[in-house]
């Protein structure tokens, strides 16, 4: 293909592409329903945090010997005053 397209002059670059490869019906791609639910998770985490405290709801790792945030959280802004 390349070949019966190409008229000897320098080729900065060569495409393709596919299609057709499954029926529409078998795959419907949706662009915004995981943004959207991501977004609704985290607004649901800082109720959460809000009306039980900001370690009601934290990683695990946090609870290893290297996890700051049940220390930082008795602090103010994080902080020593």
């Amino acid at each position: 293909m390349f070949r019966k397209f190409w008229y000897g002059s320098p080729v900065r670059a060569v495409g393709m592409g596919v299609t057709n490869l499954v029926d529409d019906s078998v795959m419907q791609l949706d662009l915004f329903s995981d943004k959207v639910r991501k977004r609704e998770l985290g607004y649901t985490m800082d109720k959460i945090r809000a009306k039980y405290g900001a370690t009601s709801l934290m990683r695990c790792a946090s609870l290893t010997k290297a996890g700051i945030l049940p220390e930082r959280a008795s602090k103010i802004g994080g902080h020593y005053a």
